[in-house]
């Protein structure tokens, strides 16, 4: 009934409780605005909170047209400008903020407690009287004419809350969660053959909404952001994300069930795990020598933890082979459902180059997605983009919700937080 439908008005609504959506929040309720965050699932932090906190891009509009050539270069600059302005903001809040580090050879940055940062937004948020609410669905958003003036949303008991708002933002992370979004934007291959390995709330709701609302979407075409991670496994939970990671795929040789070499793996494991996602049956082996494996267990990025990853690959039961030469280690290849003969000529062909000391390490490897490339159209302002590409007034969006990268990849956190900041000012 109309009658039961709780209604009230701010001046932001937020859309989830991640780092874009906690970063808009905080940085408006600090300047008076009135804010309220409704958030999907039971907790603040989204996939922000399962991350190692780093906070970097390219340093310039050329390193990015490097790593990621079809990437929407207007966006971009809006990415590389903002990092300072937000590094800046997080430094505001309090939280410590690293020295100037390298990230993945091409980029720099900072690295944060991000804990401790989203929750120092919670605060913030909170102590200007705002609101950050979870377990909240929100519907549908709220249209009058061309204009967005909030959402419809519905809470964990059923209770309906109308919410008139200046400005809607929305940063709900991506499309990952949802099964039938990967099948239809990534392809069949991206149901069962690709794991999720983000928070389990970030099902598309940005887009649907947005989409609902009039918005453009840019979805075709682009990829995502994830990691190779052994198989098979029998489980894979938030603390398997990192420490299951096969970073060192850059230095090794990936083939597919024909044994063939498909990608140039020195890219980087990111654009690795979207090539393995094309090739029959959704799956890869890496293969690696001793220095490399040797090598996989020292810090991926200054500060981060030690791992081993080939090692917890074979305690964890994935397929996982060692040999002092090719035509073993093609053997026992074989025995995983791979051509032995197109497995042998591949890493032969590498033996002396890729591979160059043995014994050599041999994992079966399968990708998982951090979040989705694809997603809402927007312009350098954040703000959503309709019919004829112009803004739809009234919504914004940032984050993994929004269209900027194609195939590679300068950053997440970044992005989300920058974009919260631009949509604000």
């Amino acid at each position: 009934m109309a009658d039961d439908v709780l209604r009230m008005g701010v001046d932001l609504l937020v859309v989830g409780g991640g780092m874009a959506g906690l970063t808009a929040a905080a940085f408006a309720a600090r300047r008076g605005t009135r804010v309220m965050v409704v958030e999907k699932g039971p907790e603040i932090g989204g996939s922000a909170l399962l991350s190692n906190g780093y906070l970097w891009t390219v340093p310039s509009l050329a390193a990015f047209r490097s790593e990621d050539p079809d990437g929407d270069t207007s966006l971009a600059q809006v990415l590389v400008g903002q990092l300072p302005a937000l590094v800046e903001w997080v430094r505001s809040t309090g939280v410590d903020v690293s020295e100037r580090i390298s990230v993945l050879g091409y980029g720099t940055g900072h690295r944060i407690d991000i804990g401790a940062y989203l929750a120092r937004c919670r605060a913030i948020v909170e102590s200007a009287g705002g609101w950050i609410v979870p377990r909240v669905e929100v519907e549908r958003l709220l249209v009058v004419g061309s204009s967005v003036t909030g959402a419809r949303a519905k809470d964990a008991r059923g209770d309906v809350l109308e919410v008139e708002a200046t400005t809607t933002l929305l940063a709900t992370g991506g499309f990952q969660g949802d099964r039938a979004s990967r099948e239809r934007y990534l392809g069949s291959e991206a149901g069962d053959g690709l794991l999720v390995r983000s928070n389990p709330h970030s099902m598309g709701d940005g887009l649907r909404l947005a989409l609902e609302a009039g918005a453009v979407g840019d979805v075709s075409g682009r990829g995502f952001y994830g990691h190779l991670v052994p198989a098979p496994l029998a489980a894979f939970h938030p603390k398997d994300f990192l420490r299951l990671a096969l970073l060192c795929s850059d230095r090794g040789v990936l083939v597919n069930e024909r044994g063939e070499r498909f990608t140039e793996e020195a890219r980087g494991d990111h654009h690795s795990a979207q090539a393995v996602l094309r090739q029959p049956g959704a799956r890869a082996v890496l293969v690696v020598d001793d220095e490399v494996r040797q090598g996989s267990r020292a810090p991926f990025i200054a500060g981060m933890e030690q791992l081993d990853p080939l090692g917890d690959a074979e305690a964890v039961g994935a397929n996982v082979a060692v040999a002092d030469s090719v035509d073993a280690l093609a053997a026992r290849i074989h025995t995983w459902g791979f051509d032995r003969a197109g497995v042998e000529r591949s890493l032969g062909a590498a033996v002396g180059r890729v591979l160059s000391r043995a014994p050599f390490t041999a994992v079966e490897a399968q990708p998982a997605i951090t979040f989705t490339y694809g997603g809402i159209a927007v312009d350098e302002h954040a703000s959503v983009l309709g019919s004829e590409r112009r803004p739809i007034t009234g919504l914004k969006a940032a984050g993994a919700d929004i269209a900027l990268y194609r195939s590679g990849y300068a950053g997440g956190l970044a992005l989300a937080g920058g974009f919260a900041l631009r949509a604000l000012t």
